[in-house]
């Protein structure tokens, strides 16, 4: 729970600097009040490592897949600019499998985003980063097998990023493990799910 003294960013690469993800990683079935505790982790880490950035550079805040914890002011002492990371997939929990069109509308992931959080003291609401989704869904999912979904799915999801965050990256690049296309971005533009241009 201890946050390190940070060292100064080199000032040769400080003008090609995006941002600074500060991460406290959860793990199992959280105790009552954890991310109080969590929150105040932030802002300590980020009072210690905001003097040694540009003014304009965000702090990156971990989600861990929920952007509603951080609602309530809970990252009110956490200088900014900050962006959210939120990770979305369709593909987990024990729940219904649905169907394919419920997914491609992507509703889970336009509520997330849509989130609305207050002003941080002077700087601006948080804004949401969508730092991890693939086109993965459950095989059980009812249209699984059918053609042409992973490209609209992956569209409507890039769309609402475009609409709603700052960015977005893709689950991996390339992943060397066989059977896992939905995971990889190589693939899946390689198989005409994804067109590089879009």
């Amino acid at each position: 729970n201890e946050v390190a003294k940070p060292k100064p960013i080199s000032s040769s690469w400080k003008s090609d600097f995006v941002g600074t993800l500060l991460c406290k990683r959860c793990r199992g079935i959280q105790p009552r009040g954890y991310w109080a505790e969590v929150a105040d982790f932030y802002a300590q880490a980020g009072r210690l490592v905001r003097p040694h950035l540009r003014p304009d550079t965000p702090l990156v805040i971990d989600t861990c897949w929920d952007t509603s914890r951080f609602l309530q002011g809970r990252l009110a002492k956490v200088p900014g600019p900050l962006w959210l990371d939120y990770h979305h997939y369709e593909c987990m929990g024990s729940g219904d499998p649905g169907t394919i069109e419920e997914h491609i509308k992507a509703v889970n992931l336009c509520n997330q985003l849509l989130l609305e959080f207050p002003a941080n003291g002077q700087q601006p609401p948080p804004s949401f980063v969508l730092g991890e989704f693939s086109l993965a869904l459950k095989p059980q999912s009812q249209g699984y097998d059918a053609d042409g979904w992973q490209s609209r799915f992956f569209r409507n999801q890039t769309q609402l990023a475009a609409q709603r965050a700052v960015g977005w990256f893709f689950w991996s690049y390339k992943m060397a493990r066989a059977g896992w296309s939905h995971w990889s971005y190589r693939e899946s533009v390689e198989l005409g799910w994804i067109s590089p241009a879009s």
